[in-house]
C-alpha cells in the first residue's frame, strides 16, 4: 500500500486532552489522513457508529469509560483497527489491551514519526487481510459507489442514504 492510499483514510482520535489530539491531528492530516475527534469514551462509540472510521486512536485513561471500556465494546460489534496510547507503560497495562483485541499499543511520549509509520503499518496489516473497501466502485453502467467520498450515484444521480443505510451498504461491501 503506498502513502497515496492512504489519502483520506479516517482516523478517530480519542483523548480528553485536547492539546494531545491537536497534536496527533497537525502529524496525520501532514501525511493526508482525515482526523475524527472524540475527547470522551461515550462520544468515541458514537463518533465510530456515525463517521465509520478506518482506524481509532484510543487514550486509556478517560473519565467517563476509560480505554479498555471502549475497546471491549468496539469488539462487541466490529473488528476495526484500534491503537492504544496510554501514559502508562507497565507491563500489564500492554498485556491487557493486546489481549482485549488491541492491534498495537504507544507509551506517551511517543515521536509523531513513530505513530503515523504505526498507524500505517496496522491499516496495511488490517486492509490486506480484510480487503477494506476504498475508492471508486463501479458495479455497472449505472451503479457507482465512492466510499472516500461517501457518495452513491445510480443513473448519474446522487442517492441520499440515511447514516443507517449508508452504514449497512458499506458493510456489505
Amino acid at each position: 500500500m503506498s502513502d497515496a492510499q492512504f489519502q483520506n483514510r479516517r482516523i478517530l482520535v480519542v483523548d480528553d486532552e485536547e492539546r494531545i489530539v491537536r497534536f496527533i491531528r497537525l502529524n496525520l492530516e501532514h501525511d493526508g489522513f482525515k482526523v475524527i475527534e472524540a475527547f470522551r469514551g461515550s462520544q468515541a462509540i458514537d463518533k465510530i457508529r456515525t463517521s465509520l472510521p478506518d482506524l481509532v486512536l484510543l487514550d486509556v485513561m478517560m473519565p467517563d469509560l476509560d480505554g479498555f471500556e471502549v475497546l471491549q465494546i468496539i469488539r462487541e460489534m466490529s473488528t476495526l483497527p484500534v491503537i492504544m496510547l496510554t501514559a502508562k507503560g507497565e507491563e500489564d497495562d500492554r498485556v491487557k489491551g493486546l489481549e482485549l483485541g488491541a492491534d498495537d499499543y504507544i507509551t506517551k511520549p511517543f515521536s509523531p514519526r513513530e505513530l503515523v509509520s504505526r498507524v500505517k503499518a496496522v491499516l496495511r496489516r488490517t486492509e490486506t487481510s480484510t480487503g477494506g473497501v476504498h475508492g471508486l466502485i463501479e458495479v455497472d453502467d449505472r451503479l457507482k459507489l465512492d466510499f472516500d467520498r461517501h457518495e452513491i450515484w445510480l443513473d448519474g444521480n446522487l442517492v441520499n442514504l440515511r447514516p443507517t443505510e449508508y452504514r449497512l451498504l458499506y458493510h456489505l461491501c
